[in-house]
């Protein structure tokens, strides 16, 4: 049996019913954002917005349009953001992000909600939305390069109105991709899985360092913030 087909297989079966959105072509860089990164990366990467650390604030990973594996991973997402956003972003109020998608998920049989009616909810003060487009392993079935896209925005709640990002634009794109690796592709459901929970952790510290100023790593000549 090809380590390749064999892959495709787990990867199908793992998948399930979610709608797995093709990565596409990204650059050899971990998390992309401005290209000036990729070629000098600086000790700090400044945040993109900052955040008021008074308001009750959730991170809202919207996979209503299922992209995601798993119930699992966008929790984990969540989870891993918000933590971070606690220590190392000092944000005084945050609510779980697991209450914002209990309230999404009992409404899904009705008229989805906006961001605002959902946060309402829940007595949030300020939504990081994070609407995901794609969470893969693979791009074409074959090839192990796991990688995510998926796009954020900050809206306030009780103005009902976007904060971040400004008028030009709706939504903040953000890209994850991990280079190909060597070796052996996942063989078994448990390390299939096991790829999933490590990109979707990837993925919530990348919603995390948005808003949090931090150190740029550089791994293999790439930065990786």
């Amino acid at each position: 049996m090809h380590h390749s087909s064999a892959f495709s297989r787990l990867f199908a079966v793992l998948a399930g019913g979610a709608a797995i959105a093709a990565i596409g072509t990204l650059p050899a860089c971990n998390i992309i954002a401005a290209a000036t990164y990729i070629v000098h990366g600086p000790e700090k990467v400044p945040k993109l917005y900052t955040l008021d650390k008074t308001k009750k604030t959730v991170v809202f990973i919207d996979d209503r349009v299922p992209v995601v594996n798993s119930r699992v991973n966008r929790v984990k997402m969540g989870t891993t953001a918000e933590r971070m956003l606690l220590n190392e972003g000092k944000m005084e109020r945050m609510i779980s992000s697991q209450d914002m998608l209990a309230v999404a998920e009992r409404e899904k049989g009705s008229k989805l909600l906006g961001i605002v009616e959902l946060g309402e909810k829940i007595e949030a003060e300020v939504v990081i939305c994070v609407q995901m487009m794609s969470f893969s392993l693979t791009p074409d079935g074959e090839i192990f390069s796991p990688g995510a896209q998926m796009k954020v925005k900050v809206m306030d709640v009780t103005s009902k109105k976007r904060l971040w990002p400004g008028d030009e634009q709706e939504w903040y794109p953000m890209s994850i991709s991990v280079p190909p690796k060597q070796g052996q592709p996942p063989s078994t459901l448990s390390q299939v899985e096991a790829e999933y929970s490590s990109l979707a952790e990837r993925v919530g510290k990348t919603i995390a360092n948005m808003f949090i100023e931090h150190e740029a790593r550089v791994q293999d000549g790439r930065i990786d913030q």
